[in-house]
């Protein structure tokens, strides 16, 4: 199997935040080995889609569902320096 780094982008997530709901976006980082960058990109995907913590801060409604997007696949030589598959999210207001 490949090694891969994939970073992502999430919008639209609805979240409560000091009483206030707020509309959220986010960019994280997954390593993954798999056997294609489609592989890949759904492992990290799912493993996003999975995160517990992320998924008990989330209040969208199914008709208002948060996105998930691929915005860079990278096929790396190695993990060396990181943690796979990574965790935490870098979140930015998504107007």
């Amino acid at each position: 199997m490949k090694k891969y780094q994939i970073q992502i982008q999430g919008k639209n997530f609805l979240v409560s935040q000091d009483g206030e709901k707020k509309t959220m976006g986010f960019y994280t980082t997954r390593w993954v080995e798999a056997f294609s960058p489609e592989e890949a990109e759904t492992v990290a995907i799912e493993l996003i889609k999975n995160d517990q913590e992320l998924r008990e801060t989330i209040i969208n409604g199914k008709d208002n569902p948060p996105m998930l997007y691929a915005e860079k696949i990278s096929e790396i030589h190695n993990f060396e320096g990181v943690d796979p598959p990574g965790s935490g999210y870098t979140f930015f207001p998504d107007e």
